[in-house]
């Protein structure tokens, strides 16, 4: 069973998550050692930035809550609307400055998402990410 719960947590895709670390403390519990092939941050220690190209853990940056942005902000801002649908992984860039124009400029980012089918498949399924305009 110990070796069960070792390759588990070696190889699962979010070695951060809370179900990994209830998993890896049960795992060095039984055994009194840490799970062969988990990294120190993977461990619970402080996450560090790598070297570049490394592919290791980064840094989370802290979340600031504040109101949800809207389609009008983000046009203002040039923000980049990246748009994905996570049944056929079609993706696509809506203009945030037309999208504000079709669906109004008040309405936030998260409530036009719910509204989004994919062109492709027709699923609801839809993810974004708002980053910085290209440069």
């Amino acid at each position: 069973m110990i070796t069960a719960l070792d390759a588990i947590v070696r190889n699962d895709r979010y070695p951060l998550s809370p179900r990994i670390r209830t998993l890896r403390e049960l795992s060095q519990a039984a055994t009194g050692a840490a799970p062969a092939g988990t990294t120190a941050a993977a461990q619970g220690s402080t996450p560090r930035r790598p070297s570049a190209g490394t592919g290791g853990v980064t840094e989370m940056k802290p979340y600031h809550h504040g109101p949800p942005l809207t389609l009008g902000g983000a046009a203002a801002a040039r923000v980049r609307l990246v748009v994905w649908c996570r049944d056929c992984q079609h993706q696509v860039e809506p203009d945030p400055a037309e999208m504000a124009e079709r669906h109004d400029a008040e309405t936030t980012v998260p409530d036009w998402r719910r509204r989004l089918v994919c062109g492709n498949c027709c699923s609801k399924q839809i993810d974004f990410v708002a980053t910085a305009a290209r440069r």
